[in-house]
């Protein structure tokens, strides 16, 4: 008994080893076909991240997947420039307190409940803004 009880710890303690290509289910492979050439050369770290990505994909509705689609082709369309952009705002959101996501979560969803011109129209007026003015703003609803 104390046998397997070592053995068992042996084995939990070793690293987790990536998977060959051909040891994923056959569904599997079809659906992340395009990354088959590379696969092999992903660490278990980046498998597994890839596998739980799938996950997630297959158990979102219709809808949310063509919604994560649009998206998708959106990101594709944009310069390395605008990328990187995009990445830079995200890590500074990820970065703020609970709460002032919080509040950037429900002005967001108040703006998306205005009519498509007024959104558009608020986005002008913001792009038409000074730096200093667009500053100064963003200070304003920070501080709210």
């Amino acid at each position: 008994m104390n046998y397997i009880i070592g053995l068992l710890c042996l084995l939990l303690a070793l690293p987790v080893f990536a998977q060959s290509w051909e040891s994923l289910p056959e569904a599997t492979r079809q659906t992340i076909a395009p990354l088959e050439s590379r696969w092999n050369e992903f660490d278990s770290d980046k498998q597994n991240q890839i596998l739980q990505g799938l996950a997630k994909w297959q158990n979102l509705n219709p809808e949310a997947q063509d919604k994560a689609k649009q998206r998708f082709l959106k990101w594709q369309q944009l310069s390395p420039g605008e990328r990187q952009t995009l990445r830079e705002k995200m890590r500074a959101f990820q970065g703020l307190p609970i709460e002032q996501k919080q509040k950037l979560r429900e002005k967001m969803g108040q703006f998306k409940q205005l009519p498509p011109a007024k959104r558009q129209e608020l986005r002008q007026k913001f792009r038409d803004l000074s730096p200093a003015q667009k500053k100064a703003l963003r200070q304003k609803f920070q501080n709210r």
